[in-house]
């Protein structure tokens, strides 16, 4: 029994490629049914859309995925192509809504990452990219279906790099777990980060402002320290701490501590935990400035087993926010 049924669409008004992928958790996705919907040149505009979203619809109804998965058109020099692709993707997202199948969209960069791990990978790369994920012989002949077989792969399975602290309180494979997650762009390609806390993804973006921590690092780092031990650490100046991370050494470390003591909020406090950081961390996001954040911190009360959300609106009214 499928856990999961994922429709995936490759958007064209010539050509629409459709792809019903599923899988239950433990065993490489299959393949459940694909097929390539082409509209002829002589055909109204009208009526092609129409086609189109008949074709979603009736598989739709025939497979009842729990997801449409789409590719998200990325706006090209040929600005002909781009509308009549837009149209068909409008269709699509139409008759999705219309059938309550919730839907996600994708880049053709992401597309590309989850399949083969290389954003800028060929059509032929992609093909081979699908074989190794779902065996070759389940990959559909025709291209278009094949891109949408790459697309409603992206959805099932993306690659998410997280701290090992994380990793060892996820659930057993095949349940759902909550992540918050940070993209990475860059030229070569992207890579999802994801924390279990929110707290977790505010200091990797502080620490892969510091010069010489890039995400990879940024990352070692919350897979050696806490968030709490981290926080002390920088707020007592505490090198030998943060060089217990491979790949940090004493420049680094102090580093770190000069260009992040004030942005947490830590210059001149004592390092806190638990709720009252997570505060913290939301005032600095909003504006504050760190001086501002310790004084709306000073006027908590924190007895008791108060909601992060109440405590934000309290520190916020009492600086008058």
């Amino acid at each position: 029994m499928f856990e999961r049924v994922i429709l995936g669409v490759d958007p064209g008004t010539r050509a629409m490629g459709l792809a019903v992928v599923a899988s239950n958790g433990s065993a490489k996705p299959s393949v459940l049914w694909s097929s390539t919907i082409r509209t002829g040149s002589d055909e109204a505009a009208s009526e092609r859309l129409r086609r189109l979203a008949a074709s979603v619809r009736g598989a739709i109804a025939e497979h009842r995925p729990e997801t449409l998965a789409i590719e998200r058109l990325m706006w090209g020099r040929n600005t002909g192509s781009a509308m009549e692709v837009a149209r068909a993707s409008g269709a699509i997202l139409v008759t999705a809504a219309e059938c309550g199948v919730p839907v996600e969209e994708y880049v053709p960069l992401e597309v590309k990452m989850a399949v083969t791990g290389v954003g800028n990978a060929s059509k032929e790369q992609v093909r081979k990219g699908i074989g190794l994920l779902i065996g070759a012989e389940q990959v559909p002949a025709d291209a278009d279906a094949a891109d949408a077989v790459a697309v409603a792969l992206c959805h099932l399975s993306y690659e998410v790099l997280v701290p090992t602290q994380t990793l060892a309180q996820l659930p057993a494979q095949g349940r759902q777990a909550k992540l918050f997650t940070r993209l990475a762009v860059r030229d070569d390609g992207m890579t999802l980060y994801g924390f279990g806390t929110s707290e977790e993804r505010s200091l990797f973006d502080h620490l892969v402002t510091v010069t010489s921590v890039g995400p990879k690092l940024a990352l070692a780092v919350l897979s050696v320290l806490t968030p709490d031990t981290l926080r002390r650490a920088i707020a007592s100046s505490d090198l030998a701490i943060l060089t217990q991370v491979p790949g940090i050494g004493k420049k680094v470390a102090a580093r770190i501590v000069l260009d992040l003591k004030d942005k947490l909020g830590l210059g001149g406090d004592e390092a806190v935990s638990g709720p009252i950081s997570e505060v913290r961390e939301a005032l600095l996001t909003l504006g504050l400035s760190p001086e501002e954040a310790r004084e709306a911190l000073s006027s908590l009360a924190t007895d008791g087993d108060r909601p992060v959300e109440e405590l934000l609106r309290d520190a916020l009214r009492s600086v008058g926010r």
